[in-house]
């Protein structure tokens, strides 16, 4: 009960999984989602609020080893999400990581390939893990 939500089983396709699939990003999927669900009443909202509360002490424990910006962004957005003090430390610190290109910042995994498209009509995409952690640091504005 440290306030991590582990990945109890097997995983056979992980590509589907993104970057939250185990460890903080799940984590922090997990409390982005029991925050956005805040409406239960009774025995069952109490049980929420304290997995709550334990997921955001765990994740500020984590916060100086996550150097995935994936997992940074999904984090921060969970911590500002609980309205939680150390939010702008950890959102000063995704946005030093950010790429700003013609006037646009952005994120971008260093590991993701982006989709080339072999028609001249194509222009090339960006990784989907790419838009997705630039979501997130967008959604915590």
């Amino acid at each position: 009960a440290d306030g991590s939500f582990p990945e109890p089983g097997r995983v056979i396709h992980k590509n589907m999984q993104g970057g939250s699939g185990s460890g903080n990003g799940l984590t922090a999927f997990v409390l982005i989602s029991l925050l956005e669900n805040n409406d239960l009443p009774g025995g069952i909202g109490q049980r929420i609020q304290s997995a709550q509360t334990k997921a955001i002490n765990y994740l500020k424990q984590q916060l100086p080893g996550i150097t995935d910006d994936y997992i940074l962004s999904m984090t921060v957005y969970a911590l500002t999400l609980a309205q939680d003090a150390g939010a702008t430390a950890a959102f000063n610190r995704l946005l030093a990581d950010a790429t700003t290109k013609d006037g646009v910042r952005f994120w971008h995994k260093a590991t993701a390939q982006a989709t080339t498209g072999t028609h001249s009509w194509r222009s090339p995409q960006a990784a989907s893990s790419d838009v997705e952690m630039t979501s997130y640091a967008l959604l915590t504005y």
